[in-house]
């Protein structure tokens, strides 16, 4: 979660403790998931921007604020 994200939840009052079990995935999950985008897509960068219509602007914010 971002930190703007971080900061409205807070003010309407949703503790973070709270989303923690829907934040969270398991490894094996998450690897699945990402297999499947790969297969379908050829690659997650481009069921960002083929399905999910993303621009590489927003690509490059994602990939700093993760990485």
């Amino acid at each position: 979660i971002l930190k703007p994200d971080v900061e409205r939840l807070l003010k309407i009052g949703i503790e973070l403790d709270e989303l923690r079990p829907v934040m969270v995935a398991p490894p094996q999950r998450l690897a699945t998931a990402l297999a499947t985008l790969r297969q379908t897509y050829g690659s997650v960068e481009n069921y960002l921007t083929s399905r999910l219509n993303l621009e590489e602007e927003t690509l490059t914010q994602i990939r700093h604020n993760l990485l």
